[in-house]
């Protein structure tokens, strides 16, 4: 669900661009849009799937490109609605986005369900081993409540594990707003070969300037998310 909600969220940023095109007067939207767009791929790859908090501003910062648009014609008008639908649809699956990554095990979490198997097992090893029934449960309990734990620790990396459910996934976004691709060098392990070997294509962290630099150090400073966090801030 998150792989397909983070999917359909970037489709719709793609289509941005297109609509953007359709208006008759544009050049000053498509330059905005361009740098938002940036903005919310340099943070997408930035945070993690419990970040969620930190990507919304961004993503709001698209309803500011609603100021950006001269209705000239009956087409414009008809595009104006469509471009404010597709930012609406962002908007939720950014929201739903982020109701899902909280929702991944914390450390409480998983110490309480590390509490319970250890006192089932512990009770099941006090069992007396007088029958076979007895010797059964003895035997297959410990192993059973290990693989439980085991499937949802997998099931919860597979899901949550932002590289391997969404990998490179702002490429086409770069791409499109003629931007370097970005990457955090801790994730580089997880683009292709042929690309993590052509530095010309891309660059990450230490490299980054101006604006892109500046949304590098927010990100750090996760109180200024916390902050703004309700807020539009047009820019």
């Amino acid at each position: 669900m998150i792989r397909d909600y983070h999917i359909s969220r970037h489709s719709r940023c793609i289509s941005l661009i297109d609509i953007a095109h359709s208006f008759t007067s544009n050049d000053n939207l498509l330059k905005k849009l361009y740098e938002k767009l940036n903005d919310i791929a340099i943070i997408d790859e930035l945070c993690s799937w419990s970040e969620g908090y930190i990507e919304e501003p961004y993503y709001r910062n698209l309803y500011c490109l609603l100021d950006e648009i001269e209705i000239i014609s009956d087409k414009d008008l008809t595009n104006y609605r469509i471009f404010f639908d597709k930012i609406n649809e962002i908007n939720d699956f950014t929201r739903k986005l982020n109701s899902l990554g909280r929702d991944k095990f914390g450390f409480l979490r998983w110490l309480l369900l590390a509490s319970l198997a250890s006192v089932i097992i512990l009770l099941t090893m006090s069992v007396p081993a007088s029958n076979f029934i007895n010797l059964a449960l003895l035997m297959l309990f410990p192993p059973i409540i290990f693989l439980v734990i085991y499937t949802i620790n997998s099931y919860q990396n597979m899901t949550f594990h932002k590289e391997s459910t969404s990998m490179e996934i702002n490429e086409k976004l770069f791409d499109e707003i003629g931007k370097k691709r970005f990457y955090k060098k801790n994730r580089l392990r997880f683009v292709r070969i042929d690309i993590r070997k052509n530095k010309d294509l891309y660059i990450t962290e230490d490299e980054l300037t101006g604006r892109d630099k500046d949304i590098y150090l927010d990100y750090l400073d996760k109180d200024f998310y916390v902050n703004r966090s309700n807020k539009k801030h047009c820019n």
